[in-house]
């Protein structure tokens, strides 16, 4: 106890180290994932801390919020200057999402958490102080074919 057994993603980590640290999110197929807010890009690890990949959008400006959606192995990403959330397959493939309330697109102000319970989106929305829930069969995901 009060002994790390394993560090990564510090200095030592060259070009891929976090620069500014947003959230984590565990994926049950041993990835690590972290939002890098001043780097606007999300960085994938396994669990001893090698870098697997770098998620990058021309869009990302503050990509914060992180959560996996297991049964679809989907990643999503809020971005909070933005007010977006994004969408990837846990190995870096970017889906399409539309965030619907009430068969309308619905517009977040700063998204800065997300969670995942069930089928169920929870976006802690920062500028409303309030956590907007959304289903997530009824937003329209599919995985994009390549």
């Amino acid at each position: 106890f009060h002994k790390p057994v394993i560090t990564f993603g510090g200095i030592d980590a060259g070009e891929f180290r976090i620069q500014e640290v947003g959230k984590i999110a565990l994926q049950s197929t041993e990835q690590v994932f972290v939002s890098d807010r001043l780097g606007a890009v999300v960085l994938v690890f396994d669990y001893f801390g090698n870098l697997l990949q770098v998620l990058k959008e021309k869009n990302f400006q503050e990509p914060l919020g992180l959560a996996v959606w297991r049964p679809r192995s989907i990643l999503l990403i809020s971005d909070a200057q933005q007010g977006q959330i994004f969408a990837f397959t846990t190995d870096g493939k970017k889906c399409p999402l539309k965030v619907l309330n009430a068969g309308k697109l619905f517009r977040l102000k700063r998204p800065v958490a997300l969670a995942v319970f069930q089928n169920k989106l929870f976006v802690l929305d920062e500028d409303r102080s309030q956590i907007v829930v959304f289903g997530l069969q009824e937003m329209g995901f599919s995985r994009t074919r390549r």
